[in-house]
């Protein structure tokens, strides 16, 4: 079936050829709309800039970021042109809709150099995506361009590479007791309201803290006993956090937060502000305020309300069923080394498909110029066809390693599964020995990978500190004899043809494998030859494809028997930032996608009130894994920790891996320029590869 799929994908690709006509590249034609370049520093004339992009002759995304003008020229010895804007809100400010550029941005942006281009103005973007939180769209909206801090593509663990970024500066206490941070003066909310200390104490006094409002992991902002820090403003543009102890770990472990809201728009809903709360999220439809609140609050999904005032480059214009407009934010606070105002995109639109949406007809449209990025699903076996309709399509292939993935596909068993018997399975060792050893890595490799992975079991990718060369093969051979073996072992029988292995009660033992296909297409392929080779050491595994937000209610709920998904998200940087997700329970994230177990991960954090208390191995990987987020890279304590943190997933197979993880492979329309190319995914700092530098050249 696998071949098959590739056949029928080339015979349609190929009809796409006779019909599509390819279209120019970034140097055969100029833009309608250039953006002003950097001439005093490049020495360019006004019209050779006017004719279109301006290519940089510096390396890409190697020192390109800058909190301040002034860090600007005091490192690269240039001075900042003027400012600049899009024509589009030049109109708007001439129409008098809009303040003047220097009204709407703070008096220090953030600078940054384009990878290899200044670009230009206007355009629209067009992506496909799906409706849940974290979709590709919503990862090419907000990126990480309004984060707290920005890293280089290599910072890893080393603060020294982070920049601040929706804060202008900072310093750390002397005895790592705290931090002061210097805010942005003249920065402003997408509806062009001032952004000040109060909505900084808003947010951690007022949401953060109470879990009515707060649904994500809060350990950042504890110290190591569970209290939390506190917060202090000092003036309007000038706060303190005191640290409740001692956080070394201050600007890593909060570089992907965003620690601020929106007062003058949420103080509505909430009675500590107005007190008319309740009937204000009453009017809207709510129960009380928390629902209002809680609503309007809605940050990181395509159906955030476009109403809540945003810092991203781009901000909400139209929610619908069927797809989603995205407009400049015309008080976005960074520019680029020229002087533009960015992004350089004035639109994107979105078609949203809806979950179980055919990948294979998605890519078509993509070849067909219907979409500026291929969807998600795009994976190594599309390859081919994919190259041979690059210039037909007006498109360019991207291939880069996989940094953060350490398999293709991982497998968890439930060990917390309420099924005495499935319990038993899964928590015997000898169950995922035997699983491990029945897989034809090989065939896995040669049949869907086109030859590029290779046999690899370990949770964590070889980069990681701690890792040794003999994890990643543990368990890693075919061998269907000893795999037979460690279950005739367990006292597993066959049935009379010795067909199934059977359960209790004389049925063949049976195994639900649930999976989603959202993030992954290759899934479905990879499913049936694993279960092929489950049936050669007697276990029935069954198929099934589930949309991605039943699975994960599933996950939660503790009604699955096997977690399965590609160990994505799982670099050292992520993990030290906050937590080895995929050396502990529920080794992905608790809040979306909980492979196994979550109930143990409830236990801990509820602290014995809800879930199920976990074995004394599990707790102990639970202290093992905070004490290591406690330590500081480079020291023999760091390593020792997370050492044996993997070292005893690698032993017990809790997460196993089937192949190594191939080659991301995307690809993007010639219209889109200045985006990450020949960068390896998954393994660079937030923010490295900013997408509001991205622009349109047709």
């Amino acid at each position: 079936m696998t071949r098959m799929r590739l056949i029928l994908l080339g015979l349609l690709a190929t009809m796409l050829v006779l019909a599509a006509c390819g279209g120019p590249a970034v140097e055969e034609e100029a833009a309608a709309e250039p953006a002003p370049a950097e001439a005093a520093d490049m020495a360019e004339t006004e019209e050779e800039m006017m004719d279109g992009p301006m290519a940089l002759d510096q390396e890409p995304w190697v020192d390109y970021q800058f909190s301040t003008p002034a860090e600007y020229e005091a490192e690269t010895g240039n001075t900042l042109p003027g400012l600049q804007e899009s024509p589009l809100l030049a109109a708007r400010v001439a129409s008098g809709d809009l303040p003047e550029l220097a009204d709407r941005i703070p008096a220090n942006p953030f600078v940054i150099r384009p990878p290899r281009y200044i670009g230009t103005y206007g355009g629209e973007l067009r992506l496909v995506g799906f409706p849940e939180a974290g979709s590709y769209f919503t990862g090419f909206t907000e990126s990480m361009q309004a984060n707290l801090f920005t890293g280089d593509p290599k910072a890893g663990p080393d603060p020294n590479k982070y920049h601040p970024n929706i804060i202008e500066g900072y310093a750390v206490d002397d005895d790592g007791s705290g931090v002061t941070m210097n805010l942005r003066q003249g920065m402003k909310w997408s509806d062009g309201d001032p952004i000040d200390a109060d909505d900084w104490v808003f947010w951690f006094d007022t949401i953060l803290q109470d879990e009515r409002l707060f649904f994500g992991s809060a350990n950042n902002y504890q110290n190591q006993d569970g209290e939390w820090m506190s917060i202090e403003k000092i003036d309007d543009y000038t706060i303190r956090y005191d640290f409740n102890g001692t956080f070394d770990k201050v600007v890593v472990a909060w570089s992907t937060s965003r620690p601020v809201a929106p007062v003058h728009y949420l103080g509505q809903f909430h009675p500590d502000y107005d007190e008319n709360a309740d009937a204000n999220a009453q009017e809207l439809g709510f129960d009380d305020w928390v629902g209002g609140f809680t609503d309007k609050n809605m940050r990181k999904n395509y159906s955030a309300r476009p109403e809540r005032p945003q810092l991203n480059p781009f901000i909400l214009k139209d929610v619908e069923a069927t797809f989603v407009t995205w407009e400049r934010n015309p008080y976005y606070w960074r520019v680029d080394t020229a002087g533009n105002q960015l992004p350089y995109i004035d639109n994107i639109l979105v078609n949203v498909v809806q979950q179980g949406g055919d990948p294979e007809v998605l890519k078509l449209k993509f070849m067909s110029q219907e979409f500026d990025y291929g969807p998600s699903q795009i994976q190594i076996t599309d390859l081919p066809v994919l190259r041979n309709n690059e210039e037909s399509g007006n498109y360019r292939v991207i291939i880069t390693d996989n940094l953060s993935t350490s398999s293709a596909l991982g497998v968890a068993f439930n060990y917390s599964t309420q099924d005495e018997f499935k319990s038993t399975l899964f928590n015997d060792v000898r169950f995922r020995q035997a699983h491990a050893l029945a897989v034809d890595r090989e065939d896995l490799t040669e049949t869907i990978f086109l030859g590029t992975t290779r046999p690899f079991t370990a949770p964590v990718s070889e980069i990681w500190t701690g890792y040794e060369d003999w994890m990643g093969t543990y368990f890693a051979e075919h061998d269907v004899e000893r795999a037979n073996a460690l279950l005739d072992e367990m006292g597993l029988e066959w049935d009379a043809n010795g067909e199934w292995r059977l359960d209790p009660s004389g049925d063949p033992i049976t195994i639900l494998g649930e999976y989603a296909t959202e993030w992954l297409g290759y899934h479905d392929e990879m499913m049936e030859l694993l279960v092929d080779d489950f049936k050669q050491i007697g276990i029935r595994w069954q198929p099934k494809f589930v949309p991605e937000d039943t699975l994960m209610s599933r996950y939660v709920a503790n009604e699955h028997d096997v977690g399965i998904w590609n160990t994505d998200g799982g670099s050292e940087l992520i993990a030290y930032r906050n937590y080895p997700m995929r050396l502990i329970p529920p080794w992905h994230w608790q809040s979306c996608c909980a492979m196994s177990s979550y109930v143990w991960r409830q236990w801990l954090d509820t602290q014995g009130a809800e879930g199920i208390e976990p074995p004394e191995q599990i707790k102990y990987m639970y202290d093992l894994a905070f004490e290591w987020l406690a330590t500081n890279p480079g020291t023999e304590e760091y390593e020792s920790k997370i050492h044996e943190l993997i070292k005893i997933n690698v032993d017990n197979l809790y997460l196993w891996g089937t192949v190594s993880s191939p080659p991301s492979v995307s690809a993007v329309s010639n219209r889109v320029q200045n985006i990450a190319e020949d960068e390896a995914f998954g393994g660079a700092a937030p923010g490295a590869y900013p997408n509001d530098v991205a622009f349109i050249h047709e």
